[in-house]
């Protein structure tokens, strides 16, 4: 199961990323399934979001980027 959390309406303010987060990896954890969190290491908002909530940082690796243009 994947969430994909992406905070770029301004009406989702007041910690929605973390109530959202915190509830789907308590389920997760509920029902036998390890949560999995994953952004760049430039998103800290996303970071900060993940690391609140308990998530630690378990291995770094090399993202590559091509244009297909």
């Amino acid at each position: 199961m994947v969430l994909i959390l992406k905070r770029n309406d301004p009406r989702c303010g007041n910690q929605f990323a973390k109530k959202l987060a915190y509830t789907f990896a308590n389920e997760c954890l509920g029902n036998g399934m390890v949560p999995y969190w994953d952004c760049m290491e430039v998103n800290a908002p996303s970071i900060a979001v993940a690391e609140s909530i308990g998530f630690q940082q378990q291995f770094k690796y090399k993202v590559y980027e091509f244009p297909f243009d």
